[in-house]
């Protein structure tokens, strides 16, 4: 594969991401066969996160009776047909309910046929991310203006509470940027869905003062949905270079 052993570290812009992936392209003689905007979306086929080559950080010394755990390495690629069935089951998930607003799971067949058209959509980007071979969560962003995309983000039940959500947040929104050059991307967050504010936080993004109430079924109650919006958007729009 084209871009295989490219790296993208915690934290890294999306922009140096996107200049990486140019740099390495160059460098191996394959830059002929980019061309952008979508140019980089071979690229983007393998995009990885490896936390254990993260800055300068060397992990802990191992004793005789100690297990040492390594973060998963996550793998983001634009989602396609035969991501179905785990994108099913994670929108069929009780906590993915719960966050979604809707009364239940979503039925197979209306769902499939939704999937179908939004993968068709050019108005809207899902990507997967994976560990190893399975499906860990998704990012789906969608237009709501000439360059600004809503986005929502899931993350399968085993791989909860690992940093895998942030990490595949951060390389998604960079997939972002390389296929929409300096496009805007914004998130509507429950008050009480305090676990997707922290993650949102951790990358970079803050709560903004615009707010919707907004009725939830599954339990019923009415939510205040807050909009979070990235820092860099959140100071563009305040007038502060």
């Amino acid at each position: 594969m084209a871009n295989e052993g490219l790296v993208a570290r915690p934290g890294q812009k999306a922009w140096l991401v996107r200049r990486q992936i140019l740099l390495w392209s160059s460098w191996r003689g394959e830059r002929d066969k980019i061309s952008l905007p979508a140019a980089l979306q071979p690229a983007l086929d393998c995009l990885t996160l490896d936390e254990s080559r993260a800055g300068d950080r060397r992990p802990a010394a191992v004793g005789p009776t100690e297990v040492q755990q390594i973060e998963p390495q996550i793998e983001v690629r634009r989602a396609g047909t035969d991501d179905f069935g785990a994108l099913l089951a994670m929108k069929s998930d009780p906590e993915d309910v719960k966050w979604s607003g809707f009364a239940g799971p979503p039925e197979p067949e209306a769902f499939r046929q939704w999937y179908t058209r939004a993968l068709e959509d050019r108005d809207r980007l899902m990507y997967t991310g994976t560990v190893g071979d399975t499906i860990c969560g998704y990012v789906h962003f969608h237009r709501i203006g000439p360059s600004v995309f809503g986005s929502n983000t899931g993350i399968a039940a085993r791989f909860r509470g690992r940093g895998c959500g942030a990490r595949l947040r951060r390389l998604a929104n960079a997939a972002l940027q390389i296929a929409f050059p300096g496009a805007e991307n914004e998130a509507w967050l429950a008050e009480g869905n305090i676990a997707a504010q922290r993650m949102m936080a951790s990358i970079g993004y803050r709560p903004t003062h615009i707010v919707r109430v907004r009725q939830f079924f599954h339990p019923p109650r009415t939510e205040t949905m807050r909009r979070w919006a990235e820092e860099k958007l959140r100071t563009d729009q305040a007038g502060v270079r």
